[in-house]
């Protein structure tokens, strides 16, 4: 509980994020029964550096999406 799962499903061989999980997702507990949160999806032609440049030149609400893909990358498994 509490803790994040990465998809099976990788980004294609020549994706910037090749091979890497396309998302992931959170179990979690809501009074006692676990719970799993929507699903976090990773665009595999992003990278840190692609995201940090977008930060500036975008809408608040596409800031979450950065936030999120950024979280993703961050926290792949090696």
């Amino acid at each position: 509980m509490g803790k994040y799962d990465h998809s099976k499903k990788e980004c294609a061989p020549d994706a910037v994020n090749g091979n890497a999980s396309t998302g992931m997702q959170m179990c979690s507990r809501e009074r006692k029964i676990p719970t799993l949160k929507p699903p976090q999806i990773l665009n595999g032609n992003e990278n840190l550096d692609s995201l940090a440049s977008q930060v500036e030149t975008v809408s608040s609400r596409e800031v979450s999406v950065i936030a999120s893909s950024t979280q993703i990358l961050s926290s792949m498994p090696d």
